[in-house]
C-alpha cells in the first residue's frame, strides 16, 4: 500500500515539475523580461524581474504587487519586499514566484482562487501568515523556500489544494503547516522544527506525508486527519510525535 503510494508520489511530483519547467520556458522565451522598481500590478503575462528593494503598499491598496493575469514569472532576484500587508498577491493562474526575499508582512504570498502557481525558491519571515492559499487554489506547488518567524508558516482555507517538497518551516508561534475547511495538502521532504503548536496541524482533507521531520515542536510534531497516509516521518523532541 504504502510503496504504491509512493510510487503514485514520485510520479505525480516528476509530471508536475516537467509542466512547470516547460511553462517557464515557454513564457520566458516568448517574452523579453521587464525590470519592477516599485510596487505595482501586474496585468500581462511575462517575466518581470524586481531590480530594488520594494517597501510597503501601493497607495491606497492593501498590497504591494499584485498578479492579476496568468502565466506570469516574477524573479525578484533575491532583492527584499518588506513591510506590506500582502507582499505579492496572486489573483490568477500558471504563474511562477521565486527567489524573493519578504520580510515583516502580513501575509507573505496570498494566493487568492488562483491555480498552477509555483512558489519557489524564496525566504519569507516576520509574517502574520507567511503563504495563505484561499478558495479554489488547486495545484499549487511551494518547494525549496525558508518560511520562519510568523504566527503560521502556510495555511491553506477552504477548497485549496497544494503540493509542499523541500521547505523549511520553523519558529512560528502556531503550526508550520495548517489546514482548514476542505483544503489538502501532499507534504514531502520537509523540515518543520520550533513551532508554537505543531510541525504540521492538519485537520482536513486527505493526502500523503513521506520524509518528513518535526523536531522540536511544543505540542505535536505532526496533528493529522486520519484520512491521511503517513510513510517515513520523524518526530522528534515534542510531546506527541503522531496525533491522529
Amino acid at each position: 500500500m504504502f510503496d504504491k503510494n509512493l510510487k503514485k508520489i514520485c510520479i505525480r511530483n516528476l509530471f508536475l515539475v516537467l509542466i512547470v519547467t516547460l511553462m517557464f520556458f515557454s513564457i520566458a522565451y516568448a517574452h523579453e523580461p521587464k525590470n519592477i522598481s516599485f510596487c505595482q500590478d501586474i496585468t500581462e503575462s511575462g517575466v518581470y524581474v524586481l531590480n530594488d528593494t520594494l517597501i510597503g503598499n501601493q497607495p491606497g491598496k492593501n498590497y504591494c504587487i499584485n498578479i492579476k493575469n496568468e502565466s506570469v514569472i516574477l524573479d525578484c532576484n533575491f532583492n527584499s519586499i518588506v513591510d506590506s500587508n500582502r507582499a505579492i498577491q496572486i489573483n490568477s493562474g500558471s504563474s511562477i514566484i521565486k527567489n524573493c526575499d519578504i520580510r515583516n508582512p502580513n501575509y507573505g504570498i496570498y494566493v487568492n482562487s488562483a491555480s498552477d502557481n509555483l512558489i519557489k525558491n524564496n525566504n519569507i519571515s516576520d509574517c502574520f501568515e507567511c503563504i495563505l492559499l484561499l478558495g479554489t487554489s488547486y495545484r499549487n506547488e511551494i518547494i525549496n523556500n525558508n518560511i520562519f518567524l510568523g504566527r503560521t508558516g502556510v495555511i491553506l482555507h477552504h477548497f485549496s489544494r497544494a503540493e509542499l517538497i523541500n521547505n523549511d518551516i520553523s519558529n512560528h508561534t502556531r503550526g508550520g503547516v495548517e489546514t482548514y475547511t476542505y483544503a489538502r495538502v501532499n507534504l514531502t521532504n520537509n523540515t518543520l522544527s520550533y513551532n508554537g503548536w505543531s510541525g504540521a496541524h492538519i485537520t482536513s482533507g486527505s493526502g500523503l506525508l513521506i520524509n518528513n521531520t518535526a523536531s522540536n515542536n511544543e505540542e505535536h510534531g505532526f496533528y493529522i486527519n486520519r484520512s491521511y497516509s503517513l510513510i517515513n516521518n520523524t518526530a522528534l523532541k515534542i510531546i506527541n510525535g503522531i496525533y491522529t
